[in-house]
């Protein structure tokens, strides 16, 4: 499979694409920021029928939704810096 990658990346090269190497931040600190972003998109799509019909839900669900209203705006925050490496945890090492 990593010689199959390697071809791929050679075509792509001598086809005139810029082939360059890049990091990527830690994967906690994107983790976190996926974790928002679910509950976020997840309260926004169920939010019309949580508030109609509330009991629909488990409390479980209900409390994960209700987290995530609101949270997408930091979510974003989260991602950018992460990708930047500029979380907290990634400045430490």
């Amino acid at each position: 499979m990593a010689a199959g990658f390697r071809r791929a990346v050679a075509a792509l090269g001598d086809l005139g694409v810029e082939v360059r190497e890049v990091e990527f931040p830690p994967a906690d600190a994107m983790l976190l920021a996926n974790r928002l972003l679910i509950l976020a998109e997840a309260a926004a799509y169920h939010l019309p029928t949580l508030r109609a019909r509330p009991d629909d839900y488990g409390p479980d669900v209900r409390v994960r939704l209700e987290l995530g209203q609101g949270t997408y705006s930091h979510a974003l925050h989260h991602r950018a810096a992460a990708s930047r490496g500029d979380m907290p945890a990634q400045r430490r090492q």
